[in-house]
């Protein structure tokens, strides 16, 4: 296997044998949480990676000298878990289907351990959003979670000028960082 660090170059760089390496340390784990549904897992997957590649080319990023294949399927893992989260809690998720009045959010097929770390995940999720100020809060629950357009949310900011529209969508990404290292915390 190749250098840690060189995972991370090579994603950065596109070369094809970091992608393979990065789908085979994640993507039999998710797609066994997904009960073997390999479009629905190819699909998330696809969604995560492109995430974690539009992370790991920002500009402020900084590239690790020694760690680099730990912070990339940390990455990985992380957002693959908000995906199977995302789909779950949706409304055309066979997992949440008809259980209102049910005690449980997903079907009792699912691992009760993980159905357990879901279930404590979301909690803290909330927790995490009920303590941010208002503008975060919405921002994430209309972007990620509503999945409404910037061309939807600009006017409820009252963000007309291409500076404010800019601001906004930086705030945005500030506040996911700041989700995202509570959320770490959490998990540790």
């Amino acid at each position: 296997m190749e250098a840690s660090k060189d995972l991370l170059q090579g994603l950065l760089k596109g070369d094809t044998w970091a992608y393979k390496q990065l789908e085979k340390q994640t993507f039999p784990h998710h797609l066994n949480l997904l009960k073997g549904d390999k479009d629905l897992a190819w699909d998330l997957y696809q969604e995560a990676i492109i995430e974690v590649l539009k992370i790991l080319r920002q500009r402020d990023f900084i590239i690790p000298t020694t760690g680099g294949e730990k912070v990339v399927l940390s990455l990985m893992r992380q957002y693959l878990d908000w995906k199977r989260l995302d789909y779950w809690k949706s409304s055309n998720s066979k997992y949440t289907r008809g259980l209102e009045g049910n005690n449980s959010l997903f079907e009792s097929s699912i691992n009760p351990e993980e159905e357990l770390r879901i279930k404590m995940l979301l909690k803290a999720l909330d927790e995490i959003l009920e303590k941010m100020s208002d503008k975060c809060r919405s921002l994430i629950e209309m972007k990620t979670m509503e999945g409404m357009k910037w061309n939807e949310i600009y006017p409820v900011f009252n963000a007309k000028t291409e500076s404010q529209k800019t601001r906004l969508r930086q705030d945005l990404v500030n506040c996911l960082r700041v989700l995202r290292a509570k959320l770490n915390d959490f998990r540790n």
